[in-house]
């Protein structure tokens, strides 16, 4: 379980083998955006020529905020982007499609009855971006998650 959509998000595609087989090193390269280090990427290029794999070097997850709806429902932002580099756009567009096949539209209980991710929705992608500090390709797929919290004790 988790605290807040982006985790529970995290969570599901850490634990997901199909979108495991997507990431070169798998789960340990499915990340928290502060998580995401050049030392991350640098280590999964070596392990994906090692291995001849063709999968995106990492993928981070991005918690991007969150907005009081009404009373105890709020919308949660969430940004999943596939990172790679020298590998063509396809890897980068199979993340993006398996994500939206996960996310779209599931929803879940958050940890220690704290309220419940009702839905998340897919809402939109970037296109292929590059990012010259990481040096890398990558898209943003974002999603949108309608959370319900448990009121708080008195």
């Amino acid at each position: 379980m988790a605290q807040d959509a982006a985790m529970y998000v995290l969570n599901l595609l850490q634990n997901d083998d199909e979108f495991c087989a997507l990431v070169s090193g798998g789960a340990a390269n499915i990340l928290c955006t502060g998580d995401m280090l050049v030392t991350v990427l640098h280590n999964s290029e070596i392990t994906r020529r090692d291995t001849s794999a063709t999968g995106v070097l990492a993928v981070s997850v991005q918690d991007a905020g969150e907005m009081r709806q009404v009373g105890d429902i709020f919308r949660q932002s969430v940004v999943v982007r596939g990172l790679d580099r020298l590998n063509g756009f396809s890897a980068i567009r199979s993340v993006r499609e398996k994500c939206i096949e996960l996310l779209d539209g599931v929803g879940a209980q958050l940890d220690e009855a704290k309220g419940g991710v009702i839905s998340i929705t897919y809402q939109s992608r970037s296109g292929h971006r590059v990012d010259r500090t990481y040096n890398v390709d990558f898209e943003s797929t974002i999603f949108t998650a309608t959370v319900q919290y448990a009121p708080r004790e008195a």
